[in-house]
């Protein structure tokens, strides 16, 4: 009985481990931005300017990298799945902030016609 009741667990754990990677967004190779005011990804402050939002590859689903396009600013940030509110996918690739403190934050990261994004976790 404990032999069947250990299988069951891992067996669920691995269908909610494969569920919850299924939920990541997977930003596209790169998505250019221009982005008129200073803001803040992680704990780190970003200048005003064009940036590409890229995913370095299938192994880090939940890292995302913003960095500047004449490469002098970088981060790479861990975020964690979201979806959006209301019924339905995303109908364009958008980049969400919110004022905190007088500071604009990144704080999630959609692709177009998905039904999930990328939250970036708020850190003071």
């Amino acid at each position: 009985m404990k032999g069947r009741l250990s299988a069951a667990v891992a067996v669920l754990g691995f269908a909610f481990a494969v569920g919850a990677v299924s939920a990541w967004a997977v930003i596209p190779l790169e998505l250019h931005v221009k982005i008129p005011f200073e803001f803040i990804v992680g704990q780190r402050t970003m200048p005003a300017g064009e940036y590409t939002i890229s995913n370095p590859g299938a192994e880090a689903q939940d890292v995302i990298e913003v960095r500047s396009a004449d490469g002098r600013n970088a981060v790479f940030v861990t975020t964690e799945p979201a979806s959006p509110k209301g019924p339905g996918f995303v109908d364009k690739s958008q980049l969400i902030f919110r004022k905190i403190d007088g500071k604009e934050h990144l704080v999630s990261v959609w692709e177009a016609d998905t039904y999930a994004g990328n939250a970036i976790p708020i850190t003071r």
